[in-house]
């Protein structure tokens, strides 16, 4: 009986791992299908038109890169983790950062040292 009782533990595990896989796996064919149902529809822009141009590539002491929005002539919005090394537990400095407007296909508009960014305080 000791045996039995093993036996259905492992075969219902078994069942429910199976189960799992088996949801996985659909949610696997719907993302892909979704996905390529996005790239068939997808517009091409042109980046170096506005008001795509004002759309560009935050690059992080040449280690990564984020997505940054001009917000102004002199202004580039982007998100706080684009500016931290999470490595090295610190805020990069001015000096590591460039923004690079109306990047696509390794183009770009205008390439641009920044000076220096505030942090929110929220």
């Amino acid at each position: 009986m000791h045996i039995q009782t093993r036996l259905l533990k492992a075969l219902s595990l078994g069942i429910l791992l199976l189960t799992v896989l088996s949801a996985l796996a659909l949610y696997s064919k719907t993302v892909n299908a979704s996905q390529k149902l996005a790239a068939q529809q997808r517009i091409l822009v042109n980046a170096m038109e506005y008001p795509w141009s004002t759309i560009g590539r935050l690059n992080a002491a040449g280690r990564a890169h984020c997505t940054g929005a001009m917000v102004s002539e002199r202004h580039v919005l982007t998100a706080a983790h684009c500016i931290y090394d999470a490595k090295t537990g610190r805020w990069l400095a001015p000096q590591e950062l460039y923004f690079i407007a109306g990047y696509q296909f390794e183009e770009y508009k205008i390439k641009s040292k920044i000076k220096s960014y505030k942090k929110s305080v929220d």
